[in-house]
């Protein structure tokens, strides 16, 4: 379509696959940082430290997640590539990640749990949308345009600026 900024078709398919993918970084990039932070002797690394409402009442697991919502919104960046998606995405992951620490532990009742996912809903969020503007601010290649080396450029309006002097 031309006159358009960009063409989108909807496609299910591939935000099904976005949600699977970034669904599974997060998980990936939770459990590499809960092995990293909270993991010791005496709490070994389980699946109720990604999906209990119990865990989050230690400092260790909330750091864990607090510094993996970041790291989501850099792969939000990467899977998703849009602003406007990333609060979706973000909201995505954390609802799915409830409905999933509903199904395994029952619905968490600790209210460390749902301030500490809502935090982590905002940065993963701001996070993304940063990256992607950030990526989306880069400088457009246009084909089969060739841009004149600096120094000639720079040479040029010296010469523009100095005849423009001699006319005076």
């Amino acid at each position: 379509m031309e006159g358009q900024f960009r063409f989108h078709v909807f496609d299910p398919s591939l935000i099904v696959l976005q949600i699977c993918g970034v669904q599974l970084l997060y998980y990936l990039s939770l459990a590499v940082l809960l092995h990293l932070v909270a993991v010791s002797p005496d709490t070994p690394l389980s699946l109720t430290l990604l999906f209990s409402g119990e865990a989050l009442k230690q400092w260790k697991v909330k750091t864990a997640y607090l510094i993996a919502s970041p790291l989501a919104g850099g792969l939000l960046g990467w899977v998703v590539g849009r602003a406007k998606q990333c609060l979706d995405f973000a909201a995505t992951i954390h609802i799915l990640h409830f409905v999933i620490t509903w199904l395994v532990t029952g619905v968490p009742r600790t209210v460390s749990w749902w301030v500490v996912n809502g935090a982590c809903i905002a940065l993963t969020s701001s996070a993304g949308e940063y990256i992607c503007i950030n990526i989306n601010l880069g400088s457009i290649r246009v084909k089969g345009v060739a841009k004149a080396p600096r120094a000639s450029r720079m040479s040029s309006k010296v010469k523009a600026r100095s005849s423009d002097a001699h006319t005076l």
